[in-house]
């Protein structure tokens, strides 16, 4: 089994690793996680004071798409969690 690439977790590359087996999944996700930053009071740029304090979900959400990307198994957490939630909720 070969080993996904790593990337680094607080400033992960615009453009997928080498090797990355979803460069689109990678982009997206980048893209969401580039659009939930911490502001300077400690929440999330994009969701504000609407959500908890930054770690927002939905930077987690990219975080979790980004190791997808690499090849890295959804599994139970992350992802999955986060769609199960939606669903339970009805929002989906």
């Amino acid at each position: 089994m070969v080993s996904p690439p790593l990337f680094d977790s607080s400033k992960p590359p615009v453009d997928p690793p080498a090797g990355c087996p979803r460069p689109l999944v990678w982009r997206l996700a980048r893209a969401l996680w580039q659009a939930h930053q911490p502001a300077a009071d400690g929440f999330c740029q994009q969701c504000g004071r609407a959500n908890q304090l930054y770690p927002c979900p939905l930077s987690r959400l990219a975080l979790a798409g980004l190791a997808y990307a690499c090849g890295v198994p959804a599994g139970r957490g992350g992802w999955a969690i986060f769609v199960r939630r939606r669903r339970q909720s009805g929002r989906w």
